[in-house]
């Protein structure tokens, strides 16, 4: 049975909206004002508020966001009953995080059935966000055992070898086995940092809040900072060479740590799965009002069905393909690029190659 709560300061509103409730057979409770319904909404937890807006003392927008400022009601649904119909009021109530409004006068059958819509949506994200879990717990117990040793074995290989044999090594085998362990500690300290950002993305999407603070990042100029984090990447692959550079003016609000990841992740990937001596070429320009960063490889592409699957810890053809790497890269791409208004797109053609777009808000 849902828990329905209701503040409303007009008694004849509240009673007859609360008789059609329990008549629907919802647990209802009333409020006759918003503190007693902000007590009562950290008390009973329920799972929808309906709020009037107009209220003495604490008014309905007051009520709202110290609902959504409350981690325990953070995320509850919320509909405003009003008789406020301007644009600007319903804007402002629903950047404050308001779901709905219902707008006075109303029936019976506009008022239950704005209410079933709102908790049949609670219900499919529920099972939706539970299917997300499940999945996740799958591609975890998939992949990441897998990649957490491959870099602790080499690790631990090559401190055997040296403390077996540290009298008879040579220079040369010392400089060899310290970048080995200097290459496998990046890959596991790189696994490590990327799972720790992921899980913080998550937690910041989910806030309204939060992802609003990112869309009000300063402008920056990207061009340096994508210039000079590709040619990182490409030196790390020993491939300079391979990489091709068209760059084009922009100003776009994102912290210059993000931008430099997104790169990051998006031209590592081109280079790990394209062919040495094969172009990897970044692209980007504004276009109205975006910013457009394109990277092109050669590799031997992503199926169609895989672009649809792509999510953390999630790799494909394992089996005919080294992966070395855990499926967090083009997740953490989409979740920056979402936080900051903008969207990501995988193109795939099978042998060909791969192009990964970015869009991002640009300045006129």
């Amino acid at each position: 049975m849902s828990k329905i709560l209701v503040i409303e300061d007009n008694a004849d509103i509240l009673e007859e909206v609360m008789t059609w409730l329990e008549l629907e057979g919802y647990e209802a409770t009333g409020a006759s004002n918003g503190n007693l319904g902000v007590q009562l909404a950290f008390k009973m937890q329920p799972n929808l508020i309906l709020c009037d807006i107009m209220m003495p003392e604490k008014d309905g927008h007051r009520v709202l966001m110290e609902l959504r400022a409350n981690k325990a009601t953070s995320l509850t649904p919320f509909i405003f009953i009003t008789a406020k119909q301007e644009k600007s009021d319903i804007r402002y109530g629903m950047e404050l995080g308001a779901d709905d409004y219902i707008t006075k006068p109303f029936t019976r059958a506009e008022f239950l059935s704005a209410i079933r819509s709102r908790l049949e949506r609670v219900e499919l994200f529920a099972e939706d966000s539970q299917q997300k879990l499940q999945n996740l717990r799958d591609n975890l117990f998939r992949s990441l055992p897998h990649e957490l040793r491959t870099p602790l074995v080499a690790i631990l290989g090559v401190g055997s070898i040296l403390s077996q044999d540290a009298y008879s090594i040579t220079p040369a085998e010392i400089l060899e086995y310290s970048s080995m362990i200097m290459s496998s500690g990046q890959q596991l300290f790189r696994l490590i940092e990327n799972h720790l950002l992921y899980v913080q993305l998550e937690m910041k999407a989910r806030s309204p809040e939060s992802a609003a603070t990112y869309k009000n990042s300063k402008a920056i100029d990207p061009l340096r900072t994508i210039e000079e984090t590709s040619n990182f990447v490409a030196r790390n692959y020993n491939r300079i060479n391979d990489l091709s550079l068209e760059l084009g003016a922009g100003r776009i609000h994102i912290n210059s740590d993000h931008l430099a990841k997104i790169i990051t992740e998006i031209t590592d990937n081109a280079f790990k799965f394209s062919y040495s001596s094969t172009l990897v070429k970044v692209h980007a320009w504004s276009e109205a009002q975006s910013y457009i960063i394109e990277v092109h490889d050669h590799g031997h592409g992503i199926k169609a069905a895989d672009i649809a699957r792509i999510g953390a810890y999630v790799q494909f053809e394992r089996d005919r393909y080294e992966q070395q790497g855990s499926g967090l890269g083009l997740t953490i791409v989409r979740l920056l690029t979402d936080l900051y208004g903008g969207s990501m797109k995988v193109t795939s053609v099978a042998g060909l190659g791969t192009v990964v777009q970015v869009k991002l808000p640009n300045e006129p």
